[in-house]
């Protein structure tokens, strides 16, 4: 096909060496007729350059080409433009698809961390084994991030990219089917005690009234409490959790490339450089569009019932398990529609013309002609390296990386960083939840409004100052720091944000209690600790439970004859809060995401540019590993380990501890926002010495 080509373009320039000829003035007096070609060829050509060069000017300052009456073009069809060039098949459609599937492969951790609530119940799962899920991903990319990097940056990148999506389709719908390996309904505790034992209830009575019973005051309760729990087979299912382990791995190493070779590709294709930055930061506002998207799906998935029936129960039940497994399904499906466009992509874009090539612009058609037959020429004659050069290049690539100051400093100021949002990312939904007392959905709300108002606009506003500003490296690093000092102020402002914890009457954790000491009037209910069943009394006071609230009956999640409330009645659920620094607190957090977010585009695009331009996938692949094997791996099993000591009541079941009830608060504050505050710090003093260390480069050069 390339020899064709050059056979062609040779034709083709033979057939304008005879109009040059015929076009000759008639007073040259020149005899040698091949020497006249020659000369006027190279005037030709000479103009022609300079055309283009001016041709390219005009498109870095995007202003309005005119080239006749049927040829124009505005700025504000920049990207139309893109998008239309070559049947669609460009940078700008092959950026949008490849975002859109990269937010739905990334957003299956913030997915599972949207139904931490649900999975932790269901199966009986701490915080630390719930972050481990969550880093299990991050092992799959580890496996394959530095070698993929390094061998595929050769590779047909688009095919690369569809198969592994497809692949990632295939493993989220797997793991919605993990809920047949324990399909759970919200009240199955209830139903199995109701048919122990005939006093608590019966199988013809309604599940509603079999849900007062098991939590209401009884002369003997305490053993047939143990055998409904253990009936009820409400632990965790080691299978379903070691599933779950085993397909996010999978769904790391399917990530693996993707992190490395989606912004090569792009930088590498895009028309003009300095057009980058909106690229890459339309795949990054992807990404925060996907999170936000997902918390919403999670919301309203969380006020599902698992099993399609209620049962009488609400979603602010401290019980409620949602239909989690529907939202893998739904992702899954889309993964897998806009994955498969990707395998039509070419290996390398074909460049767009500007000017197109028209019988009336002949300076700019022999110009591309030329240019086009040269770099096929040059194609044919580059040998690429095998794979046993490549492989004994690695080496000495990794050490070009590992001794340049400046790409380490990146490196260990992100890493950091990263650790502290990675365990920030698993845990903040479970952090609202339990500091303002929300529900479930509520949260995921509010962290979507979050993430949409905060993440994408702080990116499109960090890619609008890089591109209007014109940024370099210089730039680059200055807008990182102003934008980390303001996020250390605002996130210590927010640290000491709190709602006051509600008083529980009764109960049997002296941290929620008005009465440390327990009454006689739970002694003679026989209240078993672990049934956390909170309920707001007739009085406006908070109970641990119906039965240390004295009840003796309920329906409908309505307490009647309690003993131990003066107007001896409750409702199910705390008490309403009145805690209006949860709403000062969205809007810090939303700042929060907005400066710091900002900063994202100039620190990719330093990681990106620092290497050299041989090294460049490399550079960013093992960039990636270290942030993944130093941040995002460890950090949700850190930060879970680190929640779960400060939990002071756990679910107990057969024995067997569970899900955590209840949270010292104070000390859930300190372990989710020090550790940001810290971070943000150490990234800052390191992004100072790349300053210092960039400005002596410039200097010395």
């Amino acid at each position: 096909m390339e020899s064709n080509l050059y056979e062609n373009g040779l034709k083709g320039q033979d057939h304008e060496d005879v109009k040059l000829h015929n076009m000759k003035p008639a007073d040259n007096n020149l005899n040698d007729n091949n020497s006249e070609k020659i000369y006027e060829r190279d005037n030709l050509f000479a103009d022609a350059q300079h055309d283009q060069e001016q041709q390219e000017l005009m498109n870095n300052d995007m202003k309005s080409m005119k080239t006749d009456d049927t040829n124009k073009e505005s700025t504000c069809r920049f990207l139309w433009r893109y998008i239309t060039f070559n049947r669609g098949l460009n940078i700008a459609t092959f950026t949008i698809l490849g975002a859109l599937t990269n937010f739905m492969t990334y957003s299956v951790p913030s997915y599972i961390s949207s139904q931490v609530s649900s999975l932790e119940k269901q199966f009986g799962l701490s915080s630390a084994e719930f972050g481990f899920i969550n880093s299990a991903n991050d092992i799959g990319f580890l496996l394959v991030v530095l070698l993929a990097s390094h061998f595929a940056r050769d590779a047909h990148i688009p095919k690369i990219f569809s198969i592994l999506t497809l692949f990632v389709g295939i493993t989220v719908g797997c793991m919605s089917l993990t809920y047949l390996l324990r399909p759970v309904s919200n009240l199955e505790l209830l139903k199995n005690s109701a048919s122990l034992n005939g006093t608590i209830g019966n199988n013809s009575i309604n599940i509603t009234a079999a849900t007062a019973n098991i939590y209401l005051c009884s002369d003997d309760k305490s053993t047939i409490i143990e055998e409904a729990n253990c009936a009820s087979n409400q632990v965790k299912s080691h299978s379903a959790y070691f599933l779950f382990v085993f397909f996010m791995i999978v769904l790391g190493v399917c990530k693996g490339p993707r992190s490395s070779l989606f912004p090569t590709y792009i930088d590498n294709n895009v028309p003009e450089k300095h057009h980058s930055a909106i690229f890459i930061g339309l795949m990054i506002a992807f990404l925060i569009l996907g999170n936000a998207f997902i918390f919403v799906l999670g919301g309203i998935i969380s006020r599902i019932p698992a099993d399609f029936d209620d049962k009488g129960m609400t979603p602010s039940d401290p019980n409620w398990i949602g239909a989690w497994w529907i939202g893998f399904l739904f992702i899954a499906a889309i993964t897998i529609l806009f994955g498969f466009p990707l395998m039509f992509y070419p290996k390398q874009m074909p460049k767009e013309k500007h000017p197109k090539s028209r019988p009336g612009n002949l300076n700019s058609a022999v110009l591309m002609l030329v240019k086009e037959t040269t770099e096929n020429h040059k194609t044919e004659e580059t040998e690429r390296p095998s794979f046993i050069e490549k492989l004994k290049d690695l080496p000495s690539s990794l050490k070009g990386l590992l001794t340049n100051p400046i790409y380490v400093l990146l490196l260990i100021g992100d890493c950091i960083l990263v650790f502290c949002f990675g365990g920030l990312r698993s845990f903040l939904q479970k952090y609202f939840e339990h500091q303002f007392f929300l529900p479930v959905w509520e949260t995921n709300y509010i962290l979507a409004i979050v993430g949409l108002l905060g993440s994408l606009v702080g990116i499109m506003l960090g890619c609008l100052v890089i591109t209007r500003l014109r940024l370099e490296k210089r730039g680059m690093i200055l807008m990182k720091l102003i934008a980390y000092g303001i996020c250390i102020v605002l996130e210590i402002i927010a640290s000491c944000m709190r709602c006051e914890a509600p008083l529980i009457n009764n109960s049997p954790m002296n941290n929620f209690s008005l009465n440390a000491n327990m009454s006689a009037l739970v002694d003679d209910c026989n209240c078993d600790i672990r049934q956390y069943f909170p309920v707001c009394g007739s009085d406006q006071q908070n109970y641990f439970s119906p039965c240390h609230a004295g009840c003796m009956e309920g329906n409908n999640f309505n307490f009647s004859n309690c003993k131990g409330i003066p107007g001896m009645s409750a409702t199910a659920g705390l008490c309403p809060i009145d805690c209006p620094v949860k709403y000062l607190f969205i809007v810090l957090m939303t700042i929060i995401g907005i400066v710091g977010m900002a900063s994202v585009p100039p620190g990719y695009l330093l990681m990106v540019r620092t290497p050299s331009e041989k090294d460049k996938a490399l550079g960013i692949g093992f960039y990636s590993m270290v942030l993944s094997a130093g941040g995002f791996l460890p950090a949700p099993v850190v930060f879970g380990r680190a929640i779960d000591l400060v939990c002071i009541l756990w679910d107990m079941k057969c024995n067997e501890r569970g899900a955590c009830k209840l949270y010292d608060l104070d000390n859930l504050r300190g372990v989710i926002f020090f550790p940001m505050i810290f971070g943000r710090f150490i990234s800052f003093l390191a992004f100072i010495l790349v300053f210092y260390l960039h400005n002596g480069k410039q200097k010395k050069t």
